[in-house]
């Protein structure tokens, strides 16, 4: 329709007309670039604020995560270093031989931390994620997945350090009898088989081997250091979470 009355306008010359048919045209497509460009910018910002979502959900999880790891902590460290204390002791009797059997069962098993990274990965390498952001947001972003790396790089060290020669090895320590140990984990238990570590010797002849009191320092040394690192992930994760809220 537009088309034939700009022909008709130029049949007859009239350059007015011609004029304003084309301004309208420029116009409409400039309406229909700018509305385009509005609706992309809506869904980029409508996408961002979904990924902010995500990572709050994130941060949570990664929250609890290291509250229920350093729970743990707090339990077995004490354990270890009780057992360490009666080596160091060579002490003797039914409580030292309770310490070092308690302490070696706990050297058994490392833990460590597992950060849920996808949602911060997409809000620091998306393009779009990145063009939402002020300097001041990408930055942080950035810094909290920089820290949260070399955490995740401490702590798996520190989990799987100690299981490089595992105090299962040690003169004096054999596998008991085969029960079943429950674990509930989010709800949902398990139920495996598994051995706990028993003296064969007296305790007094446990110290004299060396090597089972540098396997427990080994392990309290390293898994004592996850203290600091949840300390650390703690602050940045709810220093995060704050400036979310805001």
């Amino acid at each position: 329709m537009l088309l034939r009355r700009i022909i008709e306008h130029v049949k007859a010359q009239n350059w007015t007309a011609v004029a304003l048919d084309f301004v309208i045209v420029v116009v409409g497509v400039f309406m229909g670039i700018q509305v385009s460009s509005w609706n992309e910018a809506r869904a980029d910002r409508n996408a961002y604020e979904s990924a902010l979502l995500r990572l709050g959900v994130e941060i949570d999880a990664n929250l609890e995560a290291v509250a229920n790891a350093h729970a743990e902590l707090q339990e077995s460290v004490p354990r270890v270093t009780l057992a360490i204390d009666a080596l160091r002791k060579c002490a003797t009797g039914p409580d030292a031989e309770a310490a070092i059997a308690a302490g070696v069962n706990e050297a058994q098993i490392t833990r460590g931390v597992h950060f849920r990274m996808s949602a911060l990965k997409e809000i620091t390498e998306d393009p779009t994620m990145l063009n939402q952001q002020t300097e001041d947001e990408r930055r942080d972003f950035q810094d909290l997945r920089y820290l949260l790396g070399i955490i995740q790089y401490e702590s798996d060290f520190v989990e799987l350090k100690p299981l490089d020669d595992p105090v299962w090895r040690r003169r004096g320590l054999a596998p008991g009898p085969l029960e079943d140990m429950k674990y509930d984990y989010r709800g949902i238990q398990w139920t495996f088989p598994t051995r706990k570590l028993v003296l064969t010797v007296p305790p007094d002849e446990v110290c004299e081997d060396v090597s089972v009191i540098a396997s427990l320092y080994e392990w309290e040394r390293l898994q004592g250091w996850l203290t600091a690192l949840f300390v650390n992930a703690t602050e940045a994760l709810t220093d995060a979470k704050a400036g979310l809220a805001r």
